[in-house]
């Protein structure tokens, strides 16, 4: 008897246990009122060469980050080229007229400093950590990377080497095949990391010439965040920046002309509106794969430096940017987001889904990611559209809406507590043409955004995009047609995929 009831109460503490514990789960508190965050005073000059520089003081710890931030990216080449401005930025740190790739390395670590390269659709950078008593020490080999690159044959030759291994290695996995298709699918651009065929045809001549008319002063930025002081910053840019002159421009204009004549942005957005959420749908077959990949891509016709303060037909701020923020935080910024909720909490259909919003300066580019089993792709790819349609459909509760905006305000607080962390925000924003000043609006905006901005900016923008979907299809192709009956599916073999093409085909 007394083992009987020791039975039952202990089942039901484990059941109340689990109750209490579910309920918890589902109705989580809401967030506080979010802390104030300290924004930071950006002091800019103009050198005579046309190098902007940009000065963060932060004396609280005795650590300076640097970056340099040229005007090209992987939009400044052609798919016949691409992977070239990659390759070039790499190549920076092989070499110099001073030293060699060993000497480089090992000045650099003798100071206990670090030198890396990175690029972005529209820029490519060089950055600098260092300690601040060190800075004087580290700047003339910073400078000697960025002004005086001899990219050796032999360096060349390995990076491409590597280059091309890298690639093959990763067209064989969905998730990366799905966004490089989707670069020159969806987005009308090219891969980062090249193609096979412009990464074997690459020259010594197409690095040297790049580097000539691209890496220059004109149009360069040159960051300071740190324990540094503007007067000590400006004259570390004056001494081994001031005489670095200018080639002539190859590529560059005015992106408000270039915007503009994609047509008015009223008459986009209402194009954009009477689309199907769904324009295109293509399936890279890749039998044999262990999962297949789901993507939804469509490229958005307003420019970031335009959007934070673009007008409507009756002269008010549309405020395209900062619903657009809350927007994709909504449908997948994170682990509450509807898209992971839907997928992997609810179903388990995948470790994580997600989206994404690149805001550049000529245009922008929205994407939702996520991979699966290939049985329940089909499945996957309605349960994304679901999410779409949702969001341009029906207004979000404040109850969803107020933990995105806490969440968005803390990721933008975290943003700016490390030199390297703010280098990389203050950088964003010079990269879309906007100034350091827009750092002050950004919590008042987001905390401004309502649930219905969010549903219109969804409703305007997201139309007539497309879903692209990697893995074997001769596993998920019957239960896709069931699911989209009438949708034209345009398939391609992967190993006959050429983005060269117009048609992706070999």
């Amino acid at each position: 008897m007394i083992n009987k009831f020791t039975n039952f109460c202990v089942s039901f503490c484990i059941l109340a246990t689990s109750s209490v514990t579910s309920f918890a789960q589902e109705t989580p508190p809401m967030p506080s009122a979010p802390r104030s965050v300290r924004i930071p005073a950006v002091t800019e000059k103009k050198l005579p060469n046309g190098l902007t520089v940009v000065v963060v003081e932060r004396h609280g710890t005795p650590l300076v980050s640097v970056r340099m931030m040229i005007n090209s990216g992987v939009t400044s080449e052609e798919i016949a080229t691409a992977g070239l401005v990659k390759m070039t930025t790499n190549l920076l740190t092989k070499g110099t007229v001073t030293r060699t790739a060993s000497k480089l390395a090992n000045d650099i670590e003798f100071l206990g400093a670090d030198i890396s390269t990175s690029i972005t659709l529209d820029s490519s950078s060089i950055s600098l950590n260092v300690t601040s008593d060190k800075i004087g020490q580290a700047m003339p080999i910073f400078a000697d990377v960025i002004r005086r690159p001899t990219f050796p044959a032999a360096e060349i030759k390995l990076a491409q080497s590597q280059a091309i291994d890298e690639l093959t290695a990763n067209l064989k996995q969905p998730s990366f095949l799905a966004n490089y298709v989707a670069t020159a699918y969806s987005f009308n651009g090219n891969p980062a990391s090249g193609t096979p065929e412009s990464l074997r045809a690459l020259k010594r001549e197409d690095i040297l010439e790049f580097y000539k008319y691209n890496v220059e002063p004109t149009g360069a930025t040159l960051f300071f965040v740190g324990d540094i002081t503007a007067t000590q910053a400006f004259a570390l840019a004056r001494a081994h920046f001031g005489t670095w002159k200018s080639t002539v421009r190859t590529i560059q204009g005015d992106p408000v002309s270039i915007t503009e004549s994609s047509g008015s942005t009223q008459q986009r957005k209402e194009s954009d509106r009477n689309q199907p959420l769904i324009k295109r749908m293509l399936v890279i077959d890749l039998p044999g794969s262990g999962q297949a990949a789901v993507t939804y891509a469509k490229q958005l016709p307003f420019a970031g430096h335009i959007v934070w303060n673009e007008k409507d037909e009756k002269g008010d701020s549309s405020e395209v940017y900062f619903p657009g923020v809350l927007m994709n935080s909504l449908l997948g910024g994170g682990y509450s987001s509807r898209l992971n909720q839907e997928i992997r909490i609810k179903r388990g259909l995948s470790y994580g889904a997600g989206s994404s919003i690149s805001w550049r300066a000529y245009d922008s580019r929205f994407a939702t990611r996520t991979q699966t089993k290939n049985t329940s792709a089909a499945e996957v790819v309605e349960l994304v559209v679901k999410e779409l349609k949702r969001l341009g459909e029906s207004n979000a509760s404040v109850d969803e809406i107020i933990p995105r905006q806490a969440a968005l305000i803390g990721d933008f607080g975290r943003s700016l507590e490390t030199n390297e962390s703010m280098i990389g925000v203050i950088a964003d924003l010079y990269d879309v043409w906007l100034g350091p000043n827009e750092l002050n609006r950004y919590l008042d905006n987001v905390q401004s955004v309502n649930s219905e901005q969010i549903r219109q900016f969804a409703a305007q923008h997201l139309n007539g995009g497309d879903i692209i979907i990697v893995g074997d299809y001769s596993i998920f192709k019957d239960d896709l047609a069931k699911r989209f009956p009438g949708m034209k599916i345009d398939v391609i073999k992967a190993d006959e995929l050429d983005l060269s093409k117009d048609n992706l085909r070999k």
